[in-house]
């Protein structure tokens, strides 16, 4: 399978069918046309265990009823949840068997467990004191198709999904070399959009905090 390696312009790949459109151009053959979308499923499902990025970060409040919650389908991992107002009062995760010590101490939620697609909470909020909890998760990255052209991974780094869906489409016509040079290109694109992740995370100069001591450590 021949790549052509011609220089992605800005703001020609734009969208789902554009995407799509630029893949068939550098495969240059018309028999792998109907399995690109399969590509880019694989593509995204692959992102989908490697990328936590800033990009990803989306805040929402959950009220919650009972003891057990289910994981919106959009939750990739949760970065951190605590009643709503209380940021300093962070709702810790435990493994499920530590839940049953805390179910009978009464007062707030002050911790979970995730068990499959669902958050057990304890102690336990109820239907007549529900719970009002703000919670920062990773949000799964929304796949593209026709009818959602775009999104903010295809808005930020094109070249991710140009690479990423020629990597699949070379393994599955079994070019090894395309598939090796497809990769290094995917790597080198994805490791730049964590390193911006990180740059957008910590935006802006440090502001210098006193040092304290503390029984003679300084902190």
């Amino acid at each position: 399978m021949a790549i052509a390696l011609n220089i992605i312009e800005p703001g020609t790949i734009g969208t789902y069918t554009d995407l799509v459109s630029k893949v068939a151009d550098w495969l240059d053959r018309d028999d792998l046309t109907d399995q690109i979308p399969d590509f880019i499923a694989l593509l995204e499902s692959e992102l989908r265990d490697k990328l936590r990025t800033i990009y990803q970060e989306t805040a929402d409040i959950w009220v919650i009823s009972d003891q057990d919650f289910a994981i919106p389908s959009d939750v990739l991992a949760i970065r951190r949840m605590y009643p709503s107002g209380q940021p300093n009062a962070l709702i810790r995760e435990v493994v499920p068997d530590a839940l049953q010590r805390f179910r009978s101490a009464g007062g707030p939620t002050r911790v979970y467990a995730i068990e499959g697609r669902s958050i057990r909470f304890a102690p336990a909020p109820s239907s007549s004191v529900p719970a009002n909890i703000e919670v920062l998760y990773w949000k799964r990255i929304p796949p593209l198709s026709a009818s959602a052209p775009d999104n903010w991974l295809l808005n930020r780094r094109a070249d991710i999904y140009m690479w990423g869906t020629l990597h699949y489409a070379a393994a599955y016509v079994r070019d090894t070399d395309a598939m090796e040079a497809c990769r290094q290109y995917l790597d080198a694109a994805i490791n730049a959009l964590v390193a911006q992740s990180r740059n957008d995370a910590w935006a802006g100069p440090l502001a210098p905090v006193g040092v304290t001591q503390v029984r003679g450590a300084r902190c």
